[in-house]
This record gives structure tokens, sequence and C-alpha cells, in this order.
């Protein structure tokens, strides 16, 4: 997987795309995925890290003091969130 995440200034809230490799790589946004809950600048959004296809984020989306979420790819339709921390 490949996960990119973008900024429109200096303030902290940021958009996330993540792409599976596996489904080719045939240009710079070709096959790119933006999932719904990480964001149109409206929070802040750090990867932690990922277990498969289960993703890990530390986010201040309705947590002003932050949390930590999980999102499953492979959810049809949107994306499962689960809320960690």
């Amino acid at each position: 997987y490949l996960v990119i995440t973008t900024s429109r200034s200096t303030m902290p809230l940021n958009k996330v795309y993540i792409k599976n490799l596996k489904h080719g790589h045939s240009g710079p946004v070709h096959g790119m995925l933006s999932w719904p809950p990480l964001g149109d600048f409206d929070a802040a959004y750090e990867f932690l890290g990922n277990r498969g296809t289960e993703f890990f984020f530390k986010t201040t989306k309705d947590a002003p003091n932050g949390k930590v979420m999980a999102i499953e790819l492979t959810a049809q339709g949107a994306p499962d969130v689960i809320d960690v921390i």
C-alpha cells in the first residue's frame, strides 16, 4: 500500500489517499482511493501503521485532544471506521 497525506496550508488539517500497489501503478493518480472518513481537510490525520487491510490513524476528527481510529479497506461501500482509543 501507498499512503499519501496532503495539506493545503500550514493548518494541521489534511486529506489521506491510500493506493493498493497490487492493483497497478499506471500513473500517480490512476487507481488512487480517497476514503471519505479520512478527510477533506476537516481534521488532522496521521498514519500510524497497518495490519493487512486494517489501517490505523491518529486523528482530531470529533476529538480535539486526538484519538486512534482504524479503518478496514476491504469493506464493501464505505469502509468500516472503528474508534480504537
